[in-house]
């Protein structure tokens, strides 16, 4: 029989059915359990519920003569006051004038004020265009009404400095290049809907068109859309299905703009009738319909998907590429590629938006930067008519309409670094790998050759990030000499890094394997105690940075003198900025992050029966658990690693199961926890579905084992081994 008692009732014996109030007032993930233990008893009632449910049939009652109230009492209680509501006289409420909305700060800025808000916006676009994708890849009608004021956004931006916006979303890396496109054509459109003096709900629609045009690409599977090489022509049939696709996905939605309809769905038309899905030309393609003009050196459409590096210049995150952006009007190429500016009747004149121009002579491209401020300086003061490739003519997208005659805007060339991803390592270590042939007590053990490695959970997952391409930056405390030691072997693999000093000296870990036996033996030592100055400077400093990442991941063991509840500290801002929070560590700490709230766990089997206190034996049971802890808000997805038995990935939409690969020349196991997270966040930070994702997570661990210490995952083996993973859904 169920009870409705107060909590001061409440006695050990008593089976909780349930807590009145939100699973977030109370520090309990399940809410049925038998309360057996005096500690959750007095965590129970220092919490502000006041009355809770339980179970008489599978536990002790309470006293005779106690407050309590049965479910039939309560369901009386409620309908005794919903009719002695209905006696009452009616309520009349004066709404509050709802407040104006927020000015729109259109002012003309400079390049270098305007970068920092635009590279904000950059971040807050791109997140808005991967989840856009993924609701598209899990069949969801897709609504444009939450991007209108994205749009806005992007159109003022646009009208303060358009060479600021329209230059960073330029700068895509290969993880990233189909939802940063989305954003430059949202820009480009945008700028050249402006240069149009079209109405503001024109600019608009032209900015959404840009947004959405290539929503159809959530239907190409990933391998096609993510190969950096030319495509077969069964794989450009595939590509050339997209713009029919996203039709159909956005009709859908039943809320979207003819003129974003008709965008999408011919975007790739041409002005000989050349293009696709229609072959319209002419004046056949609508207005926001972006053309495309015929390449002259074979045909465009066939490039990658993914396009080669400029020649000439660093493909770093904070470098811009050595071209221009914006809207002019040209002439049509001539002789030697060159187009100069033209009057606007002349007969050659067409309105083009540039979206990317490169050098046009590939031995200037690459000259010392000395020479070639040295030849701009020359010809300072005089304009020089703007140069397309012969060989590799630009992609230029046009309108029909004229435009009001407008120099293109020169890119800046340098800009802060803005990392995707974050790494976190608050007890990093430098990690020593040696082998002896067998480990025996009291004798001198003669070991191998030794092998160091800059370590730490985070520092880990940093380096297998960096290996797979992502931009990524490791932030660490670290001091003495083995934190200078981890600073410089992160320099010497390339890994960007923030190591922060601290006054005491990083720990050192030291790993063994048995050569007779393949056992490996582990070594951790304690990390030093940190002062509450070192630890709260650098959660300062991560919750204030000028533009948020992606995604932060925070991964490993607190030190002495840091409180458990630090990476629960990160939850709220990472919320607010949109920022992605991932957190892999153990006990108490993890505990206090997923009640704060969280993007992604990575617990062992060993550390999740800890949190919840539950035996777990049986998988039913684990993938079970995982999910719960989904369901209960406390995170989006659970990542649980099971060793040798594989890992399970939970998520809102469903459990996934994957059995661990058999890798018969394993050398170590150390970091493959590590490798596992840095691949599953890679994959879902390029848009993978959750079974794919899991995939290249399994794959990484597995890389792992074919390497000694914490060398950790080689990106070759992981492409090798996941197509060998197989990941079935779980019936739970």
């Amino acid at each position: 029989m169920l009870k409705r008692i107060p909590i001061q009732h409440l006695t050990l014996g008593m089976y909780l059915h349930e807590f009145c109030g939100s699973w977030m007032e109370h520090p309990f993930w399940r809410a049925k359990f038998l309360l057996q233990d005096p500690d959750d008893l007095a965590r129970i009632q220092a919490t502000a519920i006041r009355e809770c449910w339980i179970d008489t049939d599978k536990g002790v009652d309470v006293a005779i003569g106690t407050a309590s109230m049965s479910r039939e009492q309560v369901d009386e209680q409620i309908e005794t006051d919903f009719s002695l509501l209905e006696d009452l006289p009616p309520i009349h409420v004066t709404l509050p004038t709802p407040p104006p909305p927020p000015k729109r700060n259109r002012q003309p800025a400079n390049m270098q004020s305007e970068l920092q808000m635009a590279a904000s916006i950059c971040v807050k676009s791109k997140q808005a265009v991967v989840s856009l994708f993924n609701e598209a890849r899990m069949g969801r009608a897709v609504d444009s009404v939450g991007l209108q004021s994205l749009v806005e956004e992007i159109s003022d931006s646009v009208t303060r400095n358009p060479g600021a916006l329209i230059s960073l979303a330029r700068l895509k890396t290969a993880d990233d290049y189909t939802y940063m496109h989305s954003v430059a054509v949202c820009a480009l459109m945008i700028a050249l809907a402006k240069q149009l003096k079209l109405k503001e709900d024109q600019q608009r629609l032209a900015g959404l068109a840009g947004l959405m045009h290539d929503l159809g690409k959530a239907a190409i599977p990933l391998k096609v859309l993510n190969k950096p090489g030319k495509l077969t022509d069964q794989e450009f049939t595939v590509v050339r299905s997209h713009p029919v696709e996203g039709f159909h996905m956005l009709k859908e939605g039943g809320n979207i703009p003819e003129a974003v309809l008709d965008a999408c769905l011919h975007h790739h038309e041409k002005v000989d009738g050349s293009g696709y899905p229609d072959k319209l030309k002419g004046d056949g393609i609508s207005r926001l319909g972006p053309r495309r003009v015929a390449a002259p050196h074979g045909r465009l459409d066939q490039r990658p998907l993914r396009p080669p590096a400029v020649p000439g210049v660093r493909q770093k995150h904070w470098h811009l590429p050595g071209g221009l952006a914006g809207a002019a009007d040209f002439w049509s190429p001539g002789r030697g590629g060159r187009a100069g500016p033209c009057s606007a009747h002349h007969p050659g004149r067409q309105s083009l938006l540039f979206d990317q121009i490169r050098p046009a002579h590939s031995s200037r491209a690459g000259e010392p930067g000395r020479a070639r401020r040295h030849r701009e300086n020359r010809g300072a003061g005089r304009p020089r008519p703007m140069e397309f490739p012969r060989h590799e003519r630009a992609v230029v997208g046009f309108f029909r309409a004229g435009l009001v005659g407008s120099r293109p805007t020169v890119c800046p060339t340098r800009m802060l670094p803005v990392p995707a991803l974050i790494t976190l390592s608050l007890n990093p270590a430098l990690d020593l790998a040696t082998t002896i042939e067998r480990v025996e007590p009291t004798h001198k053990l003669r070991c191998g050759p030794a092998q160091r490695f800059a370590g730490g959970g985070g520092i880990n997952v940093a380096r297998v990030l960096h290996r797979l391409g992502s931009d990524v930056q490791a932030w660490a405390l670290a001091g003495g000499a083995a934190g200078a030691q981890v600073r410089q072997l992160l320099a010497d693999e390339g890994v960007a890094a923030d190591i922060r000093p601290i006054a005491g000296d990083t720990r050192e870990n030291f790993s063994v394997v048995e050569t007779a036996t393949g056992q490996e033996f582990r070594f951790v030592l304690p990390g030093p105690t940190l002062q509450t100055a070192e630890w709260q400077a650098c959660l300062d400093a991560l919750t204030t940075l000028t533009v948020a990442p992606r995604w932060l991941i925070a991964s490993g063991s607190l030190p002495p003198g840091v409180p458990d509840d630090f990476y629960a500290r990160l939850a709220p801002c990472s919320r607010a900025r949109g920022t992605r929070l991932v957190v892999d560590t153990f006990g108490l700490p993890l505990a206090a992050a997923l009640q704060a709230g969280t993007t992604l766990i990575k617990p062992s089997l060993r550390e999740l029966r800890e949190v919840l206190r539950q035996p777990l034996e049986h998988p039913a049971d684990q993938c079970a658990a995982a999910q719960a802890l989904v369901h209960s808000g406390q995170t989006e997805m659970v990542a649980l690693s099971l060793g040798a038995q594989g890992a399970v990935l939970a998520t809102r939409d469903g459990v996934w199961q994957a059995p661990a690969l058999d890798v018969s020349a394993a050398r170590g196991t150390t970091g493959a926890g590590d490798c596992f997270l840095a691949a599953l966040v890679w994959s879902l930070d390029r848009g993978a579905p959750p079974p794919d994702a899991l995939r290249w997570g399994m794959a990484a661990g597995a890389a792992a084992l074919l390497v000694p210490g914490t060398a950790l995952a080689r990106a070759t083996d992981v492409h090798r081994l996941q197509s060998q993973v197989i990941v079935r859904a779980s019936p739970v």
